[in-house]
């Protein structure tokens, strides 16, 4: 309560008293609009002011002294007492992500680098997806486009790497070693001619050992060593490797001239890798029927047999030879045919062949060459 006056109005205080040409007005603490002192007025006001939400609610004794009655006939602030109210304007740069030109050009090379380094293709610039993860990463970003990854960015990139690999080496010796592995992508190998071109940088001792007709005749001697080996390991590694297909590429591994040298250790190979199982598979597929096995490991798969279910031991031998209950015709077709086809199809017609022995055959040949696998055949026939 103001000394000697009436009660101060609640409203007064969310205003300032102002002079104003003599006449007393009041200004709005939060939007700084001049309203008529009145105290009607300033209620008009406050309930139309959008910035009227006020968390204070001072008691009129703990009100500023600049908040005395409107009508009050001292119009004279101390200024010692004058209150002073800042308002701070949020700015739009608060609630965004700016991204200069400066900014965009660094992404872009980023960007572009990865699509580079990973060996990605450009369309991938136009996926939906892809730019939607930039705009979360980076809102209001745009990132390189298809064309300017294969045009402009692409040249940059490869001057930048051109430069820094030249200054890199600068004065060092390099040996470019190159295998014939694809990436990945399964992209072919690119091949380097580079000292075709320039024979005459070739120092005199390499060029000695290239012409050397003993080191050719001892790397193409190892390259044939090699290459049954690299097949083998092909079709061992591949998708479709069955236990009846591996045993087979071994037992050419160990009957191959190139490879006599190394035989023994071979063969201990062999022996870890392979097992009874093995054997069995290879004398039931029809493009192998154990030709390449030997008497003992023959026998070792009959003895499997036997365990397994020994009453389809006659119809083995009847296999073997090509005897009935098969029919003669259909060992013409054991090239055309796929194993686990043939077999089928001998299931489906009418002879004698035990269903037994065809499904045994079947889940033989379908068994890929890993040693869970092996290990699980007897619950696969159960």
């Amino acid at each position: 309560m103001a000394q000697g006056g009436r009660p101060i109005d609640s409203v007064c205080k969310f205003f300032i008293k102002v002079e104003d040409g003599g006449k007393i007005r009041a200004k709005c603490i939060k939007c700084s609009a001049m309203i008529s002192a009145k105290a009607g007025k300033l209620r008009t006001h406050l309930e139309k002011c959008s910035q009227s939400q006020l968390k204070n609610n001072f008691p009129k004794d703990d009100l500023p002294e600049i908040l005395v009655p409107f009508n009050s006939g001292d119009t004279t602030i101390p200024p010692e007492k004058c209150v002073c109210h800042k308002i701070i304007q949020s700015k739009l740069n608060d609630f965004t992500i700016k991204t200069s030109s400066h900014q965009k050009e660094i992404l872009d090379n980023q960007i572009a680098r990865l699509f580079y380094a990973c060996n990605l293709p450009f369309n991938l610039a136009e996926n939906d997806v892809f730019k939607k993860t930039i705009s979360i990463l980076r809102p209001g970003y745009t990132p390189p486009t298809r064309k300017s990854l294969a045009g402009g960015l692409l040249d940059k990139t490869f001057n930048e790497v051109t430069t820094m690999t030249a200054s890199a080496l600068e004065g060092k010796d390099v040996t470019l070693v190159q295998d014939g592995w694809s990436d990945i992508h399964n992209s072919q190998p690119f091949l380097l001619n580079i000292l075709a071109q320039h024979e005459d940088v070739i120092d005199l001792s390499i060029a000695n050992q290239i012409n050397n007709v003993g080191l050719y005749r001892g790397a193409k001697n190892l390259y044939d060593q090699l290459k049954p080996i690299a097949t083998s390991l092909d079709k061992l590694q591949g998708e479709k490797s069955n236990v009846a297909g591996s045993c087979e590429e071994w037992m050419k591994l160990i009957q191959l001239d190139e490879l006599t040298s190394h035989l023994g250790k071979i063969q201990k190979r062999f022996k870890q890798a392979t097992t009874p199982t093995h054997f069995l598979a290879n004398m039931i597929n029809p493009k192998y029927m154990g030709q390449r096995l030997s008497c003992e490991q023959q026998e070792e798969a009959r003895g499997l047999l036997i365990q397994l279910n020994a009453s389809l031991l006659p119809q083995l031998y009847q296999f073997q030879a090509k005897e009935p209950p098969f029919p003669a015709s259909i060992f013409e077709c054991t090239d055309a045919l796929n194993p686990v086809t043939w077999w089928k199809a001998i299931k489906k017609s009418k002879n004698l062949v035990a269903d037994e022995f065809c499904d045994l055959a079947i889940n033989l040949l379908i068994l890929p060459s890993s040693s869970a696998s092996i290990e699980g055949f007897s619950r696969i026939l159960v």
